[in-house]
């Protein structure tokens, strides 16, 4: 199931919007920096403040393209990666069961945008199912390279799975429901798909399907 379309068109403008600006003012920041660094001298103590202002404005420029990926207003590299590799990787200290059958795992993929989506997938795995029970497949699926997660919940409600990716939307009561939202963007952008499967207060399972791409 896909967000509703005004709704999610709607969001990715914001973003888009929200993406150019956040740009723009961290650039005009960093450029005021750059000119602060040139009338001090190198012992002086101001230079640690300036060192944070620019790793805060990093930081923004990061967020921004995390927006841009959601809007898809740019395109992605995508390159041959190794899905099961890519996920053993985000998942390394995670408490996630992770069962990889056998097949081709080879996909086109923008490895840092793919690493974000999975990071965030088991991110909100763990807030509604805790430290256990965290369950993740790899398989084929006729000309798909498939990720299935599923996880307990302990929500009172099960999530809607046409609204589970919705901007905003979510059953629990902290978070900012962008989550999946920011998931359904980036896994757009690869030209792949992502659902839900089913949801009950008990357990979501989620999963991903990717063209499988043929090693030469």
């Amino acid at each position: 199931m896909n967000p509703s379309d005004d709704c999610l068109d709607r969001m990715k403008n914001f973003c888009a919007v929200l993406s150019h600006d956040l740009n723009n003012y961290a650039g005009i920041i960093q450029g005021y920096v750059e000119l602060m660094r040139m009338d001090l001298n190198e012992d002086s103590e101001c230079m640690g403040y300036l060192d944070r202002i620019v790793q805060a404005c990093a930081k923004i420029m990061d967020k921004s393209r995390s927006f841009e990926t959601f809007a898809q207003t740019r395109s992605l590299m995508l390159i041959p990666t190794d899905l099961a590799a890519l996920v053993k990787e985000v998942i390394a200290d995670a408490p996630v069961e992770l069962t990889v059958e056998s097949g081709c795992h080879t996909v086109a993929a923008h490895p840092d945008a793919l690493r974000a989506a999975v990071g965030e997938l088991v991110g909100n795995a763990r807030e509604a199912a805790g430290e256990s029970g965290i369950q993740m497949r790899i398989y084929d699926e006729g000309p798909n390279v498939c990720l299935d997660v599923v996880n307990p919940s302990h929500s009172e409600v099960g999530v809607i799975p046409h609204r589970a990716f919705d901007p905003y939307y979510t059953t629990r009561g902290k978070g900012r429901g962008m989550g999946l939202a920011k998931v359904h963007g980036i896994v757009g952008s690869h030209n792949a798909q992502i659902e839900m499967l089913s949801s009950t207060p008990d357990q979501t399972c989620l999963k991903m399907s990717f063209p499988v791409l043929q090693e030469r």
